[in-house]
């Protein structure tokens, strides 16, 4: 799967990145572009260039050969100005140590027997005249510590893996990386990696981003100062909008957030001293913005990387570096498999193709328009946006975004019900549906059957659908003829309700496998037409309630669905699992627009699945 992968910064947690980078390689996700800031700016570098995770730092290997990030900070940059800043760290803690106790340096002071105060006195006028040499370089350069070796070694790094002469530039990585630093002259956000900069070397850029204020002296490009990129934006998904726009893939999009578990609880608190208060500063800094930072990104995907460390801790990092990368690399695991992670568009687009080919083959649509497509909800809960589509590729509806409160498509979330809307006798000017969405869908598709998707396929068992779970997707597929006689079936209704959760089990990782026993034959001519026949005879109710007085919504008042025992779920399923095989073995055929109904998805004889056996989730 080809995504795009952001790496937010956190200075020492930001091994954890290694992990996640290692996660991805055993995904076999492809990260075709990457972004990052600070830290995140340095593993995205690294990555760019063409580093494995292992190669950065493979935490099973023997200390010392672990890899390039193998290092003691303080080897790149110059040691004594280093002590001093540890020094000052050190000084630094015990007062915040004092703070968090509630005593407060006032009532410490009090707590000195009076006869001990002038010695007290004394040591604290030699410690304060030790930190006047840092003092002074802190007034005149903005920070303790130069920066000269660190752009040194990370240019020597990708320097191995892109050979040449000179800086390794962004031309070299084939613009395939972007970073973010604070411009102090202009008091705004600096991107580096975008048009213009093919020949701007890399090293110094992700340096500029890195640049922790009054740790490090700022960066400085002839009259232009760079500070840390996390003051404006330290986790910048937003990056790529113009190449996500532009690509027809709908790519989805990792945000990689570094986390400290230990420090939840403690950090949600309102600061009670002043330490306290210029500590959560800088935080709020740093992460204030994450909301804004990935608004109105479809199929993004905010993955927490725990990071146990501070983010000033160079001096210990080393040792603790193994750990944070086996901690990354977890984190990525639990969150595909607790969450709903995304799949290869490529991928999901055959799966469409198959669920369409084999609807109109078994429905006898041949020669009508069909199409399919799946509708991811949004964070925000108020909209849906089409992720995946089959057949669709020159319609303008195929990223198309709806509205959950309004009679459209996106009506489904709130009904968690299966409808079906009826175009033609949608009022024109209709206030509850988009006009994105009346005037989007193309003028031959004229009927659309959507049916929800949810995260636990059991909810189908609860006949209450408001105490369903939410749906989380939704499958759908519509033509330019009506839809007949599924309106008047509860097996067609369960039948495409479990075609609902094959999709969503597909985009959960996990596959919905036919159970054991049954007929293997493909069903005849005859036997389809007589199922076809029986359908039409059927007396029973609509089985649905219209939501609008015009009647373009109707909902379905089936109450209990069982899913998963029809011949054409099972045969959808086995071909769907046998797509997932082959994809293994072989790269992803690209998301073509063949005519539905064509040998795309047929699958050979032999290879039906068995009849009137439930399907079961693997």
């Amino acid at each position: 799967m080809r995504a795009y992968g952001i790496f937010q910064g956190g200075g020492a947690k930001g091994y954890a990145h290694v992990g996640a980078l290692k996660a991805a390689e055993a995904l076999d996700i492809e990260f075709v572009r990457y972004a990052g800031t600070s830290a995140g700016a340095l593993i995205a570098a690294l990555a760019a260039a063409g580093y494995a995770a292992d190669e950065m730092l493979d935490p099973d290997a023997a200390p010392g050969t672990r890899g390039v990030l193998d290092i003691d900070i303080a080897e790149l940059l110059d040691r004594r100005e280093y002590e001093r800043v540890q020094r000052l760290q050190e000084r630094w803690r015990l007062f915040d140590k004092q703070e968090e106790r509630g005593g407060g340096l006032g009532k410490w002071w009090r707590r000195v027997k009076r006869k001990n105060r002038f010695l007290v006195f004394l040591r604290g006028a030699k410690l304060a005249l030790g930190h006047v040499g840092p003092a002074l370089r802190l007034y005149r350069h903005f920070g303790m510590t130069g920066t000269d070796g660190v752009v040194q070694w990370l240019d020597g790094l990708l320097r191995d893996k892109v050979p040449g002469p000179g800086p390794v530039t962004f031309g070299q990585l084939g613009m395939r990386l972007r970073v973010v630093a604070a411009n102090l002259r202009t008091g705004e956000i600096h991107v580096f990696g975008g048009e213009g900069d093919e020949d701007a070397p890399v090293a110094p850029a992700v340096m500029a981003s890195a640049c922790f204020p009054l740790f490090f002296r700022p960066f400085r490009d002839g009259d232009d100062m760079f500070v840390d990129g996390g003051l404006v934006s330290n986790l910048p998904a937003w990056l790529f909008d113009e190449e996500r726009e532009a690509d027809p893939s709908f790519l989805p999009t990792f945000g990689f957030r570094l986390t400290n578990d230990l420090l939840v609880a403690k950090d949600t608190v309102t600061p009670a001293s002043f330490l306290a208060f210029i500590k959560r500063m800088g935080q709020t800094l740093q992460s204030g913005a994450r909301n804004l930072e990935v608004r109105r990104i479809e199929d993004f995907h905010g993955i927490n990387l725990r990071a146990r460390v501070g983010t000033l801790s160079f001096a210990t990092v080393r040792a603790k570096a193994p750990e944070l990368v086996r901690e990354g690399r977890r984190s990525v695991e639990r969150y595909f498999e607790e969450e709903i992670g995304p799949r290869d568009p490529d991928f999901m687009g055959r799966v469409l193709r198959i669920i369409v080919d084999e609807l109109v083959r078994h429905y006898d649509w041949a020669g009508d328009r069909v199409r399919a497509s799946v509708l991811l909800k949004a964070r925000d809960g108020r909209h849906a946006t089409t992720v995946y589509s089959a057949y669709m590729d020159s319609d303008p509806d195929d990223r198309l975004r709806v509205r959950t409160s309004g009679l459209g498509a996106g009506a489904v979330f709130r009904l968690r019900e299966p409808i079906v809307i009826d175009r033609d006798r949608m009022p024109p000017d209709a206030p509850e549906v988009s006009k994105y969405e009346m005037k989007g869908r193309p003028a031959d598709i004229r009927h659309l059957y959507v049916v929800p998707i949810f995260e636990n396929p059991g909810d189908w068992d609860e006949p209450d659908a408001l105490l369903r779970g939410e749906p989380f997707a939704a499958l759908v597929v519509d033509r330019g003829s009506e839809f007949g006689s599924l309106l008047l079936s509860p097996d067609e209704q369960d039948s495409l309700a479990g075609i609902g959760a094959i999709v969503g089990e597909e985009m959960r990782g996990r596959h919905m496998v036919p159970g054991p026993g049954g007929a293997e034959e493909e069903p005849s001519a005859e036997a389809r037409q007589l199922s076809r026949e029986r359908l039409r005879e059927r007396t029973q109710a609509t089985g649905y309630r219209d939501v609008d007085s015009a009647g373009a919504l109707r909902v379905s008042n089936r109450k209990r669905r069982t899913i998963g025992a029809s011949e054409l779920e099972q045969r959808m399923a086995t071909i769907v699992l046998r797509a997932g095989a082959e994809r293994q073995k072989s790269p992803p055929e690209p998301n073509g627009s063949t005519v539905p109904g064509q040998a795309t998805a047929a699958a050979p004889p032999g290879d039906e699945p068995p009849a009137n056996e439930h399907i079961r989730i693997r």
